[in-house]
């Protein structure tokens, strides 16, 4: 969400970038975090096939983020509600990117790239365009084996065990390892995008839960019930080019343009709505706001043009 909105177009239609363009659509919750205009977007499964009956989660996000002040959730979905509920998500924070497979206790890869400035890593929140690639064995037992069980990567950077260093990406496994049974990917049935609502399972309104605002863009999204082995230069290279600008892949409709396999979710932005083109779910998701909530659409500043904030 560029700091100035008179570069971004507030729900209005732009002839899509050509094939190969490296520029992408983005959007952003147009208002400020806790503000009480908030608006994200929500992707059912409705009649839709689902999630595979697996623990296995890869995902890879563009973002843009000049600051932590709108840090929060790219994606959630929750498995069972409850104290405080179950649930697989992704997000941005302040100190780390974390794909979280809540189920029940912690599990989770976090990314931590570059040096901390108080609570905040300089270079997640330096206001470029960036890809972040991660995966998660939610069933993992300890103790756990890094790239078996957990991989992440910043742009181009593989993440390694070790702790903060300036200039490189880290990871730290998270995961509070127990003999709860989990609950797999194939109870999810509804995905948010923006914000979360840990009281059902299948939301239909927004809620102003770890929402993201208006300095935080969401470009394309994939998902995957499965492991993607982030470890292969090759595979990264379908995600992220560090020859191209921003080092974006167009992944075209359904992910796969940039030789990616489809995954379950693709989600990008076509100028007109959040659009699916994995394999699984709906195939548009549903804009839902509170208060005078709306969006940003936009891609003359997205993923692809150099663009910063």
């Amino acid at each position: 969400m560029p700091l100035g909105f008179a570069k971004s177009l507030l729900s209005r239609y732009e002839a899509p970038a050509a094939a190969g363009g490296g520029a992408a659509y983005y959007w952003t919750d147009e208002a400020d975090a806790s503000s009480g205009n908030g608006a994200g977007y929500i992707l059912s499964k409705g009649s839709q096939s689902g999630f595979a009956a697996s623990a296995d989660i890869s995902a890879v996000v563009w973002f843009r983020c000049p600051n932590s002040a709108h840090q929060g959730l790219v994606w959630q979905g929750m498995t069972s509600t409850g104290s405080p509920g179950q649930w697989y998500a992704l997000g941005v924070y302040s100190s780390r990117i974390q794909l979280h497979v809540f189920q029940p206790g912690n599990r989770m890869t976090a990314l931590f790239a570059g040096p901390l400035t108080g609570a905040t890593r300089e270079d997640v929140f330096d206001g470029a365009w960036h890809c972040a690639m991660l995966y998660h064995k939610g069933d993992a037992t300890n103790p756990s084996f890094i790239e078996d069980d957990f991989m992440a990567v910043f742009d181009d950077r593989v993440a390694t065990t070790s702790t903060a260093t300036t200039g490189t990406a880290e990871v730290t496994d998270y995961v509070v390892y127990n003999n709860a049974s989990l609950e797999t990917m194939d109870n999810l049935q509804t995905l948010t995008f923006g914000f979360r609502d840990l009281s059902t399972t299948t939301p239909t309104a927004y809620n102003a839960n770890a929402e993201t605002g208006s300095t935080f863009d969401i470009g394309p999204c994939w998902i995957y019930d499965k492991k993607i082995d982030f470890t292969s230069s090759t595979v990264r290279g379908y995600y992220y080019d560090s020859t191209a600008t921003d080092g974006y892949v167009d992944g075209g409709t359904d992910g796969t343009a940039g030789g990616a396999e489809q995954p379950a979710i693709y989600m990008y932005h076509d100028g007109t709505d959040w659009k699916n083109g994995g394999t699984k779910f709906e195939s548009t998701a549903t804009k839902v706001s509170e208060g005078s909530g709306d969006v940003v659409i936009s891609n003359t500043d997205g993923p692809g043009t150099g663009a910063t904030t």
